[in-house]
């Protein structure tokens, strides 16, 4: 008996269906890639603030001091932005002058990176390098300046001490750091800005004090004047600012 093979309509008809199933399917699995990648950047913030909280413990409750934004931890960056003497990397890393203050306490510099990081979306900064590249890390600590209605974290005195463990209000709320994009001043109009969501909405990774990293939301009140243009509430320091407010969710 001879066996009767498909027939070319037929071979078509399965490879259309074939072909509206992997259309199907594609979606999914990019949704799945890109949560599996944002839960990686929430571990690394976990873990970050696991390290913030030994380095505490050691040093009498205090938290780190640094001399700029970007060199509380992370590896040595490509640019020397935030890269000062004294804190611009890993031990052992070539060309670094001093260990940033809170990578005794980390694993490794992988950590500080995270898999969607897109760069810099402040004006001049090093446009589509990553911030993990650049900087040496992809996230953003409230130093110095009690910034777009958060009170800073870590700082260099003696202009101001950094914060000290159970100091301020409720911990679940206190805001510690965030991809690097995280404040006002990146916009959000700018489509690198918010690594892990689209839209016109400030939706950012965030590391709070009592040790629990989210996937935040901000208020629309975050992007809007005087918050955007506000550096420091304290009158002491320059700039009108908005004060901390843990009824916004978060100080």
């Amino acid at each position: 008996m001879r066996r009767r093979g498909f027939s070319l309509v037929e071979l078509l008809v399965v490879i259309g269906i074939i072909a509206v199933l992997i259309s199907m399917l594609l979606p999914a699995l990019q949704r799945a890639r890109k949560e599996a990648r944002r839960a990686k950047c929430l571990s690394n913030e976990r873990q970050i603030g696991m390290a913030m909280q030994m380095y505490a413990a050691e040093s009498q409750g205090w938290f780190p001091t640094h001399n700029n934004w970007g060199n509380c931890f992370g590896k040595k960056g490509s640019v020397t932005t935030y890269d000062d003497p004294g804190y611009t990397g890993f031990a052992g890393e070539p060309g670094i002058v001093g260990e940033r203050p809170l990578n005794h306490y980390l694993n490794a510099p992988e950590v500080c990176g995270c898999p969607d990081d897109l760069g810099d979306t402040f004006p001049g900064y090093p446009g589509q390098q990553s911030c993990f590249d650049a900087y040496g890390t992809s996230y953003l600590i409230e130093w110095q300046g009690n910034s777009f209605g958060v009170q800073h974290v870590t700082s260099h005195p003696p202009g101001r001490i950094p914060m000290k463990v159970g100091g301020g209000g409720d911990w679940s709320l206190k805001i510690i750091l965030g991809d690097w994009n995280w404040h006002a001043n990146r916009p959000i109009s700018d489509s690198r800005t918010l690594w892990h969501a689209n839209g016109n909405q400030r939706r950012v990774n965030m590391l709070f004090a009592d040790g629990h990293a989210e996937f935040l939301l901000f208020l629309a009140v975050y992007d809007q004047a005087p918050m955007t243009s506000s550096w420091d509430w304290d009158p002491n320091f320059p700039g009108v600012g908005v004060a901390p407010d843990p009824a916004r969710g978060y100080w």
